[in-house]
């Protein structure tokens, strides 16, 4: 039930806000001309931010709950709406921004550049085991050197220059100096320690 209208756009009464408990949210609108006092709600505000302050005017329907209470509906900042320019509210809102809105972006932040590191991280270890070539474990060969001849000695007039039969002598010492100095001759063929008996002539 509508009480009356002034017959402004939008507007059925003006008042002032004349208590505000902005936790709960919800006050009281006193009504201009009078003092009655009418029952509002954070719900019916439009804007609903910045939220209403007391001694602020406002335009505003009353509306019955068919028992006997009345309320204050579709409620209006007169002097905002009046005064306020469109690119002021903008700034005003953005001015009123809650930091923990700021901090969560923060947060959201910092967390995607996290995990865009720890990606980043992960692919390069993944390229640098695709790239790196495998080393197998393979036993190193241990090179064998060939036996030491034995040392010549200077004075000798003999050398150890690869040949290994008794043909290839010219005497029977020449056989006994490669048999004791030079390895691979094959001047003992029956093993009994005399190199080419038939020059040396059983030794």
């Amino acid at each position: 039930m509508i009480l009356k209208s002034n017959n402004k756009k939008g507007v059925v009464d003006e008042g002032v806000i004349v208590k505000w408990d902005d936790e709960k949210g919800y006050g009281f609108i006193r009504i201009d001309g009078g003092n009655k006092e009418i029952f509002c709600h954070i719900s019916d505000f439009s804007p609903r931010n910045p939220r209403p302050e007391i001694n602020e005017a406002v335009g505003f329907e009353v509306v019955s709950d068919g028992k006997g209470r009345f309320s204050a509906k579709q409620i209006r900042y007169l002097n905002r709406e009046r005064a306020v320019s469109p690119v002021y509210r903008k700034k005003h809102r953005k001015d009123e921004e809650s930091p923990t809105s700021i901090v969560q972006v923060v947060l959201s932040l910092l967390v995607g550049l996290l995990l865009v590191s720890v990606i980043g991280y992960k692919a390069y270890q993944y390229a640098s085991e695709k790239l790196t070539p495998k080393q197998e474990n393979t036993p190193v060969k241990t090179r064998v050197l060939p036996e030491i001849k034995r040392q010549q000695p200077d004075s000798s007039p003999y050398r150890c220059d690869g040949r290994q039969y008794c043909s290839q002598m010219t005497s029977c010492e020449e056989a006994k100096w490669f048999v004791r100095n030079c390895s691979d001759t094959k001047m003992d063929g029956d093993g009994d320690g005399i190199p080419c008996e038939d020059k040396c002539g059983g030794w």
